[in-house]
């Protein structure tokens, strides 16, 4: 079974929230400005390592004093590194471990600060982890992520919309449970990390957006994105054609495509 959730527009917890506060046109973004001698660091420390210009960064700890119910089996973790360990290298960042550690990556864990590992992930093609807070830092620096949800949370009430979101636990969650959930524990040992490599497949495949033909409208506009994402062209060709008048009136009067892409913008961009 699929999880990989989309996020639509009404659930953003920006716009829900933003909707009491009589804001328009939320920006689901967070913001992290790294300074020169941070930036400076992380040249050092990749070259140190020998990271390569092309590479991947996952983190796949969990915060176990605060929920175990969030911690994806690192076994899981290791067959997504060994399938793309031929095309990428893959780096290996946060909190010092001995027991999180994988195999077949770049170990970079407790060599950097919050800030610092946020810096490697802006240089990194994807980031891929568990929900946590990485995953701001990763939408701070412009990076598109994979990232796991258990049922613990619900992806839209931290999740981005530019990411590919899987949720493992919408048969049951969210159930924000700091003790030991059977559900969650459960959904984690049944779920199948092709998903992620899935979802990673998606991404990666880089400069590339599905296009939508003729006949898409602004009604359209919130169905498509729940079944596709945000990320497609919607071509404005339908409302020359279908404009009421014709397609002189439409030339004559030159609104109807225009508006058609401020509602586009208005609701997605």
């Amino acid at each position: 079974q699929k999880t990989a959730y989309e996020i639509p527009k009404r659930d953003w917890s920006s716009d829900v929230c933003s909707s009491d506060l009589g804001l328009k046109n939320p920006q689901l973004k967070c913001e992290l400005y790294i300074n020169s001698l941070e930036k400076l660091k992380i040249d050092t420390l990749l070259k140190e390592n020998n990271v390569p210009e092309k590479f991947i960064v996952i983190e796949p700890q969990s915060n176990d004093i605060y929920t175990v119910n969030k911690k994806y089996p690192l076994e899981k973790w290791q067959v997504v590194v060994d399938k793309l360990k031929s095309e990428y290298s893959i780096v290996q960042i946060g909190k010092e471990t001995s027991d999180q550690l994988l195999s077949n990556v770049i170990n970079l864990t407790g060599k950097t600060t919050f800030r610092e590992a946020a810096e490697i992930i802006s240089r990194s093609k994807l980031f891929v982890s568990s929900e946590g807070g990485l995953m701001h830092a990763s939408n701070a620096v412009g990076t598109k992520s994979v990232i796991l949800f258990t049922g613990f949370i619900h992806p839209k009430m931290t999740g981005y919309p530019e990411n590919k979101n899987i949720w493992i636990g919408k048969d049951h969650g969210p159930c924000g449970m700091k003790i030991k959930c059977p559900q969650c524990v459960k959904n984690l040992n049944d779920h199948d990390p092709q998903e992620i490599l899935e979802c990673l497949k998606i991404l990666r495949a880089g400069n590339t957006l599905p296009a939508l033909s003729c006949g898409m409208h602004p009604g359209l506009i919130d169905r498509v994105t729940e079944l596709a994402g945000i990320d497609y062209l919607a071509n404005a060709g339908g409302s020359v054609h279908g404009h009421p008048g014709g397609e002189l009136a439409q030339r004559t009067i030159g609104r109807p495509g225009a508006l058609f892409l401020q509602e586009i913008g208005r609701a997605h961009v």
